[in-house]
């Protein structure tokens, strides 16, 4: 332990200062080969010793100097480096010889110089070779940290020797109790039971997931176990993946991997839909649209139009685009602006025959839109009729709105203007008789979109600030933005045409028991004592719009389709006469009038 941490000083001296030691380190050497020759051959004291021991001293480190012996990083030393000390050592030998005939008269002394030079070589060369071995011993100490790996399959064990280049593994868990006290390579195989015992015994902090092939929600289950005792994860990749790559680069753990669900779609299907397609998205640059421009992105589309008015989130998507070096991404446009222009707007589907909208443009901030009622407003329900009428005056085939399960019975302004949106398009539809395929998606929070929950909570851990939770029976429903994203796509192909779209969602979770996930995730826990080590929380109490639980039928009525994670709502149409009803909203927005405003939302949305 103690040695270990004396070579990590060592090698952490600046390099100026490594240089003088190694210098004083080549003249001890010098020093000791010269002794130990005169006692060898007995020639101790017969002559000037120090004199010729000075001497022999300047001439090797003049020579090491000449042949650049320090201006060489070490751990990079090749064999020709080798071969300048032996050059050095017989130069040596040469010099010193005539020097010692020339002060003693003494032929015979060529003993002791060349014996002198061959123990010099010898040091020389092995004390360069003990700095490596140091070296690699520092490097071993700093890279192989001990580890679990959960697992004890075959896939497990086909890649256990390659994971101990990198890795001390200390044990093996496997949920088999047959397979318990059994050694594979030598390595024990534990139950998930003794995991707390060998993470206090080992110091361990790392586990390595290797199970292929397993339930996922199972698979969560094993996450939620090595969370809780504060351990972190990393993921093998697929027996191909690795093949593929001929390398083995593990998977960080993200916190999407604890919420991940195996969602299956018709990706072929998906993608001869969108063929040849002109797509015009919306809120491109949002977590939404940039999720749902990398997934069509892989499609053979034709052309990709992309709004946002957000100009550094639309510089970010655009520059990650242009990473690609894709040829595809000429067909990409990038345009910064709203959907309340309609000057941008008549612009965008003059100049591109459009076939699909996806509209994810929305102010979705719920406590925010409670305080800017007339932006809430504008965009989600203005910007949306203008897409409407546009898409309408130029053909569009598919329209795809993003709704939200705040939309269903509303408390908050947000979640009105998000409904009267979904009776705004299915009204506009039957009104119009439009040739035009419309898909409303409905779905809860989205992991990690910007505002939501999860990087709050991450910010506030990594600040060492409480986690604020307004209720501690507050509840939401949970899907990555991958997940959405594909069953957004998937939406447009179905054939239940023109319809309320939702998600199949999971179970809703309780925030109290996401602020223990993600607490765990970063090694830490949640501590309700005061005094006790660990992650403080804050109950705020709901905001102004805020519900303790959300919902995501109004009707509590739906039927399924043929994907398994999409159910269609069904739910009264509510009638309105979408011309006037828009024409009454703009004037109340022209008045300013708040109360006005949201009564008129009410009684359109339960009329």
């Amino acid at each position: 332990m103690y040695i270990s941490k004396l070579i990590e000083i060592i090698f952490q001296i600046d390099r100026k200062y490594k240089k003088i030691l190694i210098i004083l380190n080549d003249i001890f050497l010098v020093c000791i080969s010269f002794i130990i020759a005169s006692i060898l051959t007995n020639y101790i004291n017969e002559f000037n010793y120090f004199i010729t021991l000075f001497i022999s001293v300047s001439v090797s480190l003049t020579l090491l100097i000449f042949y650049k012996s320090y201006q060489e990083i070490f751990r990079y030393i090749s064999i020709s480096y080798f071969y300048n000390i032996l050059y050095t050592s017989v130069i040596h030998f040469i010099i010193l010889f005539f020097f010692t005939i020339i002060i003693t008269n003494k032929v015979d002394v060529y003993k002791l110089i060349f014996l002198h030079s061959f123990l010099i070589f010898n040091f020389i060369t092995l004390s360069r070779l003990l700095i490596n071995f140091l070296r690699n011993i520092q490097t071993n100490i700093e890279i192989k940290q001990n580890i679990l790996i959960y697992g004890a399959g075959n896939f497990a064990v086909s890649v256990i020797e390659l994971l101990k280049k990198n890795y001390k593994i200390v044990g093996l868990i496997d949920d088999d109790e047959k397979k318990r006290n059994l050694k594979i390579n030598g390595i024990i195989i534990y139950s998930k039971n003794d995991i707390d015992f060998l993470k206090k015994k080992y110091h361990v902090d790392l586990v390595i997931f290797a199970i292929q092939n397993i339930d996922i929600n199972k698979k969560n289950l094993i996450f939620d176990y090595i969370l809780q005792n504060q351990l972190k994860i990393k993921i093998l990749p697929s027996y191909n993946e690795i093949i593929n790559s001929n390398s083995l680069k593990l998977k960080q753990f993200k916190l999407e991997d604890i919420f991940h669900r195996d969602i299956k779609i018709n990706i072929n299907e998906i993608n001869n839909y969108l063929k040849n397609k002109i797509i015009f998205i919306t809120g491109s640059a949002g977590s939404i649209g940039s999720e749902l421009t990398n997934q069509i992105f892989n499609s053979d589309f034709k052309k990709l139009i992309l709004l946002d008015q957000n100009e550094y989130f639309l510089f970010e998507q655009k520059r990650k685009i242009s990473d690609l070096n894709n040829i595809k991404c000429n067909d990409v446009k990038f345009i910064l602006g709203s959907i309340n222009d309609n000057k941008i707007l008549s612009k965008i589907f003059s100049e591109n025959n459009v076939d699909i909208v996806i509209h994810a443009a929305a102010y979705k901030h719920v406590d925010l839109i409670e305080n800017n009622i007339q932006a809430g407003i504008q965009t989600n329900i203005i910007g949306t009729y203008n897409l409407l009428e546009i898409s309408k005056k130029f053909e569009v085939n598919n329209f795809v709105f993003i709704s939200s399960d705040k939309a269903v019975r509303p408390s908050s302004i947000m979640g009105m203007t998000k409904r009267f949106s979904e009776i705004l398009i299915q009204n506009y539809y039957n009104d119009n008789k439009l040739n035009l395929v419309f898909s409303i998606v409905r779905f809860g929070n989205v992991i990690g979109s910007t505002g939501s929950v999860i990087p709050i909570f991450i910010d506030q851990i990594q600040n060492n600030k409480p986690l604020t939770i307004t209720d501690p029976n507050a509840t939401r429903f949970f899907m990555t933005v991958n997940e959405a994203c594909k069953l957004v796509l998937e939406s447009i192909v179905l054939r239940n045409k023109n319809n309320i779209y939702l998600f199949k969602m999971g179970e809703p979770i309780k925030i109290i028991d996401l602020a223990h996930k993600i607490a765990s995730f970063f090694g830490s826990k949640i501590s309700n004592n005061e005094g006790e080590w660990g992650v403080k929380i804050n109950y705020t109490g709901l905001k102004k719009g805020e519900k303790i639980n959300e919902e995501l039928l109004v009707d509590n009525d739906s039927e399924s389709t043929e994907n398994e994670n999409i159910y269609i709502s069904k739910e009264k149409f509510i009638k309105i006469d979408v011309r006037q009803s828009i024409i009454e909203l703009q004037k109340l927005l022209d008045e300013n009038n708040k109360t006005n405003l949201i009564k008129f939302l009410k009684m359109k949305i339960v009329n």
